[in-house]
């Protein structure tokens, strides 16, 4: 497979988080936005900010689903609608949110939202009403390590890694199924630990974006097990998606995002630096 080069213009700092639904990828930034690009022609077709509530202020997280965006900067989450999903988003946050830590991951299905915090609580909300329907703790020893990243998983799981290096698969009322140590899989893991930045779910897959340059893919099946893993970038990978249109993975570390060919896993863009229009 021929590789390529393209440019994905748009953000002027870092990106932090990427999400997809159909044909739609989603990107925050520490400039304070979110971009919402077409898969197909990989062009910006909606910046997404609110000066009121994030002026300047970094957009930590992202998900995307449907018509509603979630995007989290500090400790607030806010909610944004895509009346057209291809082309009108509403400028104007319609619901908001404060949690007592900063956000660490977001995610959301047809009814139910997932906010991981910096001091490892998940919070299980209900998407209407916005009213907590669990809460709990999947990771040991939240004072010293900051979990990451949580998503809804299969049905009614949830997946959650963090600078812990551990996986932990959950029910939404927080009883524990079962846990894997990647520190156990990467030798070196003293030297250069493998701390989860990010994950993305696909049906029975988790892939995992790691502070050694890392991606690795998990299947589930009677318990996750390791697939696929190769060394993505040279710096940590901030955040890895799977791309719900055709078979491709997204990562990003700095402003460079690089598509993989999910079965191969091999490089089909390069290079693709985010940068100011």
């Amino acid at each position: 497979m021929d590789c390529y080069i393209s440019y994905l213009k748009g953000h002027s700092k870092d990106v932090t988080c990427l999400s997809s639904f159909n044909n739609l990828l989603a990107s925050s930034s520490e400039d304070g936005t979110v971009r919402i690009w077409d898969q197909t022609s990989q062009k910006s077709i909606r910046r997404l900010t609110d000066p009121q509530f994030f002026p300047s202020n970094p957009v930590e997280n992202v998900s995307l689903h449907n018509f509603s965006v979630y995007l989290t900067s500090s400790n607030s989450l806010y909610e944004f609608d895509i009346r057209n999903p291809s082309k009108i988003i509403l400028p104007e946050s319609h619901s908001t949110l404060s949690f007592p830590e900063d956000i660490s991951s977001i995610d959301q299905t047809d009814s139910k939202a997932l906010i991981c915090l910096d001091n490892g609580d998940f919070i299980v909300l209900d998407k209407p009403s916005k009213e907590t329907t669990s809460s709990f703790t999947p990771h040991n020893n939240v004072r010293t390590i900051q979990v990451c990243a949580g998503m809804f998983f299969m049905q009614d799981l949830i997946v959650s890694a963090g600078f812990d290096c551990k996986v932990m698969l959950s029910q939404t009322d927080g009883q524990v199924v079962s846990g894997v140590n990647l520190e156990n899989i990467f030798a070196n893991g003293g030297f250069n630990p493998p701390h989860v930045y990010g994950l993305s779910v696909k049906e029975n897959l988790v892939a995992f974006a790691l502070g050694n340059g890392n991606l690795c893919v998990f299947e589930h099946r009677d318990r996750l097990v390791g697939t696929r893993n190769f060394k993505a970038h040279e710096e940590r990978v901030m955040c890895v998606n799977f791309c719900r249109f055709g078979d491709l993975i997204v990562s990003a570390s700095n402003s460079d995002l690089a598509f993989w060919r999910e079965n191969e896993f091999k490089r089909v863009g390069l290079g693709c630096k985010v940068i100011e229009r």
